[in-house]
C-alpha cells in the first residue's frame, strides 16, 4: 500500500491504496480476535483494549500518514473507486466482484491485472478471520446434490432465504446478472 501511495498517479489517474478503511482486515492481520474475549487472567476484555487492536490501529495510521488511504475514506461517502482503476484494494461479495466490478475495471483500465489479496499476518504467520456480525456461506454438498429431490428442496430453502432480494431464477437457467443473484427452483 505504501508503494501505491508513492506512485500518486497511474494510467493517467490519481490513485490510492484504499478508498475505505477495512478495520476488520487490519484486525485479522494482528489476530485481534472477537469483540469480547477472555484475557490471560480470565477477565472479559473488549478487543479495543487489546495490544493487537492497538497494533492494527498503528498500521492504519501509518498508511493514512503516507497517503495510502483516500482522504475522504473516514466519514466520506465515496463512490466505487476500484472499477475506474483508482484504488488498489477493495472488498466486495463474490458475485458483486465478478459480475460488476471486474468488467468495469477491464473497460476503464484495460492494462490492469487484478489479483486476489489475502492480507499477511504482521509476523508472517496465519491471520485470524473473525466476524462478529451475521455472515456466512451457503453451500450444498456434492453428496446432497446426488439426490435430485433433496437438491431441489435445498435450493428452495436457499431461494426462501433470498426472497427479500427479489431475485428468482428457474433451475438450470443462468443466474441474473444482478449482484448477489441466486439460481434455484421456483
Amino acid at each position: 500500500m505504501t508503494d501505491v501511495a508513492g506512485l500518486k498517479q497511474a494510467h493517467g489517474k490519481q490513485i490510492w491504496g484504499m478508498s475505505k478503511v477495512f478495520h476488520d482486515m487490519f484486525e485479522w492481520m494482528f489476530r485481534a480476535g472477537t469483540i469480547w474475549q477472555l484475557d490471560e487472567s480470565g477477565k472479559v476484555t473488549n478487543v479495543l483494549m487489546t495490544e493487537a487492536f492497538g497494533q492494527a490501529m498503528e498500521l492504519q495510521h501509518k498508511l493514512w500518514e503516507v497517503g495510502a488511504i483516500h482522504p475522504d475514506a473516514i466519514g466520506g461517502d465515496l463512490p466505487d473507486m476500484f472499477s475506474p482503476g483508482q484504488v488498489a484494494l477493495t472488498v466486495d461479495s463474490f458475485s458483486g466482484f465478478f459480475t460488476n466490478m471486474l468488467p468495469k475495471l477491464a473497460d476503464s483500465t484495460p492494462e490492469s491485472e487484478p489479483e486476489f489479496f489475502v492480507p499477511p499476518a504482521f509476523d508472517g504467520g496465519d491471520i485470524t478471520i473473525q466476524r462478529d456480525n451475521y455472515w456466512g456461506i451457503v453451500a450444498i454438498s456434492a453428496e446432497a446434490a446426488k439426490d435430485e429431490d433433496r437438491l431441489h428442496e435445498l435450493l428452495n430453502i436457499i431461494n426462501y432465504w433470498r426472497r427479500c432480494q427479489g431475485v428468482e431464477a428457474t433451475w438450470g437457467s443462468p443466474a441474473s446478472s444482478r449482484a448477489n443473484a441466486s439460481v434455484g427452483v421456483r
